[in-house]
């Protein structure tokens, strides 16, 4: 059956966002649509429908997701970019049941300290005292998003020790993968030490560190140890069979001058090894890189999959928006915000998708763009001007009475205008009447029942018949009563 646009957002909202329609892809719904209708850009119109449809834009995820290429952290020295982290262990029988972990970008040196809390205060204090004042002040410190890291007081000991403070992004600890990194290496170490009860991880935790420190590191083929210090760390069992540490310096400065030399060399080395292994590691994972950067204004959908205590996260529409892209702070990082509200973000491009703004009729539309919506349309298949389409029943219900008592009113007024005319001008104006509504009626295709033929009034006036026999069916469906 050929239909008028003016039907097409009743007949969509029934095949689709109605709950015998299940809110399904563009593929059945277009299924769905072409064996029962039929009007130029019918393809288009459902694939626009289905790609507004808040509902389905906020619960699937892209058949392939954005990734940005891979950013190192670069570093030339020891220390001069740090990494810290809170991993969370079960409670030991001296009550510790967190461990901060602090890494080193260039030498991988860490550190690791038990803690029974990890307040910003506490935090604070492992910094001034456990590595600070053994270390000196790093230029960066670069941390997740947690409370204790964001706190006023460690932001202020950064701004009085002149360190930059940077953070990852929400949802996305690939950023600070130095650390997350040796936070598996840790936990692997541990479990291989501690009794069944698991109590005991912070007696062993200092030693299985010094196993660490003291192992060559794949990415600059030194120890960490090695890299800090310029020399390898002496074992007890070095001690024990005395094995010789390679120094053969005959006073302190003859050792600080060869020390010096092995540093130069050392640090030359590392910094080759590391950007080869940085090179290596980025060719192979942009090789999956995908998506294109966003510019502000931007509309954007947002991942956030946190779900409200009592909701379950299998029922939960992850994507949040649309937001509008307010900063690029850099290309993989970018500053969003909600749109109507002061609510704002600073998020990774990998936690992005794109809605591009169609304008149609003067009208503004949201239109997320996806691998799963097809553009495969035929351009002469489109209407000239196309009605936009919208998911909201009651508008369109609204419209449709409003545009039924228009023409009853105007018709009203037509036939009175006739009755004042003679019979020779009322001829004349029932021409030019119907002239007129030719222009502007919608096409229907004539369809015959009972070989008596329907004209374009009957047609309507029965589509709209079927709408609330349709409504009717709908209401009893759902159960929720008849008038």
């Amino acid at each position: 059956m050929v239909v008028p646009r003016k039907l097409v957002n009743e007949i969509l909202y029934d095949l689709h966002t109605s709950p015998l329609g299940g809110h399904l892809g563009v593929s059945k719904t277009f299924g769905k649509v072409s064996e029962r209708f039929y009007w130029f850009g019918m393809r288009r119109d459902v694939e626009n429908y289905v790609a507004n449809c808040v509902e389905c834009v906020t619960r699937k995820n892209p058949s392939r997701t954005a990734k940005a290429p891979l950013q190192p952290h670069y570093s030339g020295a020891p220390f001069e970019k740090i990494a810290i982290d809170i991993l969370e262990v079960p409670m030991s029988d001296q009550g510790n049941r967190f461990i901060v972990v602090i890494g080193d970008y260039f030498s991988k040196w860490a550190e690791a300290f038990p803690l029974k809390n990890h307040t910003a205060p506490v935090i604070a204090e492992i910094l001034i005292d456990q590595f600070i004042s053994r270390f000196g002040a790093p230029f960066q410190l670069h941390s997740d998003q947690g409370p204790e890291f964001e706190s006023r007081l460690i932001s202020e000991l950064c701004k009085l020790l002149g360190i930059d403070k940077t953070r990852t992004t929400t949802y996305h600890p690939q950023s600070d993968g130095q650390v997350e990194r040796f936070n598996r290496t840790l936990l692997s170490m541990l479990s291989k030490y501690v009794k069944e009860n698991q109590r005991d991880w912070d007696v062993h935790l200092q030693k299985v560190m010094m196993g660490y420190r003291t192992s060559e590191h794949e990415s600059t083929k030194f120890s960490p140890a090695y890299v800090l210090f310029g020399r390898e760390l002496r074992l007890p069992l070095d001690v024990q069979y005395q094995l010789p540490d390679g120094s053969t310096a005959k006073n302190a400065s003859e050792y600080v001058t060869r020390t010096k030399e092995r540093f130069l060399q050392a640090y030359e080395v590392v910094r080759e090894n590391l950007g080869l292994s940085q090179k290596t590691m980025k060719d192979h994972y942009d090789r999956k890189a995908f998506g294109e950067a966003f510019d502000v204004g931007d509309k954007v959908w947002y991942y956030d999959p946190r779900v409200k205590k009592g909701r379950s996260p299998k029922l939960n529409r992850p994507w949040k928006g649309p937001y509008t892209i307010k900063k690029k702070i850099s290309d993989l990082v970018y500053r969003i915000q909600l749109d109507n509200t002061r609510m704002r973000k600073v998020v990774h491009f990998n936690k992005l998708k794109k809605c591009a703004i169609q304008k149609r009729n003067n009208q503004d539309e949201i239109t997320t763009t996806g691998d799963d919506i097809c553009t495969d349309v035929d351009e002469e298949e489109q209407p000239a001007n196309p009605s936009p389409i919208t998911n909201n029943r009651e508008e369109r219900l609204d419209e449709d009475v409003s545009n039924e008592d228009e023409d009853e009113t105007n018709n009203s007024l037509r036939e009175k205008q006739v009755e004042d005319l003679s019979e020779e001008e009322r001829e004349d104006a029932v021409t030019d009447n119907g002239n007129l509504a030719n222009e502007t009626t919608p096409i229907v295709e004539e369809t015959h029942m009972d070989d008596t033929e329907e004209t374009t009034g009957t047609a309507l006036r029965r589509s709209s018949r079927n709408r609330k026999k349709s409504k009717y069916f709908e209401d009893f469906v759902l159960g929720d009563g008849i008038d």
